[in-house]
């Protein structure tokens, strides 16, 4: 599914979010429409959709639910995904990852999908372009035993630490999430894990990053998945939120950054106009970094900004030298597939 097939999903997932849950799943849009059951009918017959919780953070009442799709081919086999989501905007889902499926699900008529577990080993296509691009740009290396610390700003799902905590083990995580709800629906359903190497702060990202700065920690790559948990329509720029578009806090950021250290955005806007509000936020970040570039996302409604100190080349924020070195990590964590090409992201496409 190219772009421009995603961009007119997008819009119509935003006509009828009120009316289903959109599903993607090898190059097929499917719809599943509330309420939902708790319990998942293995003999459904291409999707469906199971609500497995519910809960309230400060901002809104958000949904945790698992999207189950059969194979077209194997009809036996059945790959199930789990989101957090806002029912309200049910097209900007927050999270999503894929779980594992007991290969006898079939025989178990009907199934408690809430008692499963995440695959660490995947990466839904849509976290990829997030995760990538320090290591694209040089911040962070793709060796397995390489140490390296890294902050992460805004929890959600726990889809991109849990990725990064599995496949570099060494890699020392801080993260940052505001509500106290999502970390306890991240460790309930998400599979997050706390321990030596990865830590939790339930506490405003801008505060860490001040206690940082105070105490002295650089970090070799700070993402900011700074998003509210509230959707609305009337708010431009969604994420990411608006103090870390404030001159002090992107130079608090700075300063939490090694000399080869980067800062990587995710941008949501409410806009048809979204590379002109990517611009404007890019150029906020470029008063204090010494590089940045723009990528895309795989929704219409997403970009990426990645921001680096002075220690990085400048070439590497160049987009041919970007492209090439995040097919380069791709193919180096097998992030190489199938999933890529049916969603149009061409640096992780097989063919």
């Amino acid at each position: 599914m190219k772009r421009s097939q995603i961009a007119v999903a997008a819009a119509v997932c935003a006509i009828f979010g009120a009316l289903s849950l959109v599903g993607w799943h090898q190059n097929k849009l499917f719809f599943a429409s509330p309420p939902y059951p708790r319990l998942l009918n293995t003999s459904f017959e291409n999707y469906t959709v199971v609500q497995i919780d519910s809960f309230n953070t400060s901002m809104a009442t958000l949904f945790v639910v698992d999207m189950a799709f059969r194979d077209p081919v194997n009809s036996e086999k059945i790959v199930i995904k789990r989101r957090m989501l806002n029912p309200d905007r049910d097209e900007l889902y927050i999270s999503e990852l894929r779980l594992l499926v007991p290969a006898n699900i079939t025989a178990m008529n009907p199934f408690d999908t809430s008692q499963l577990t995440p695959d660490y080993e995947k990466l839904e296509v849509g976290a990829r372009p997030l995760i990538a691009p320090p290591f694209a740009v040089g911040s962070l290396r793709s060796n397995v035993d390489a140490k390296s610390d890294v902050l992460i700003i805004g929890l959600g799902g726990s889809q991109m630490n849990n990725y990064l905590h599995y496949k570099y083990p060494k890699m020392n995580i801080i993260i940052a999430e505001l509500e106290a709800t999502v970390v306890e629906m991240a460790r309930k359903y998400f599979g997050l894990q706390e321990d030596k190497t990865q830590r939790v702060f339930v506490m405003d990202g801008f505060h860490l990053l001040q206690r940082a700065t105070r105490e002295g920690h650089k970090f070799d790559a700070v993402y900011l998945d700074a998003c509210p948990t509230s959707h609305p329509h009337d708010v431009e720029v969604l994420c990411p939120v608006p103090v870390f578009l404030e001159d002090n806090t992107i130079n608090l950021m700075r300063e939490a950054l090694k000399e080869t250290g980067s800062v990587i955005l995710k941008v949501l806007v409410n806009s048809f106009e979204v590379d002109e509000e990517a611009e404007k936020l890019v150029d906020i970040y470029r008063k204090h970094f010494a590089n940045c570039a723009i990528l895309e996302l795989m929704l219409a409604q997403n970009r990426v900004i990645v921001c680096g100190r002075e220690g990085l080349p400048k070439e590497h924020f160049e987009m041919d030298a970007l492209t090439a070195n995040t097919t380069k990590f791709y193919k180096s964590v097998g992030l190489m597939d199938e999933e890529c090409c049916f969603h149009g992201v061409n640096e992780c496409c097989t063919i």
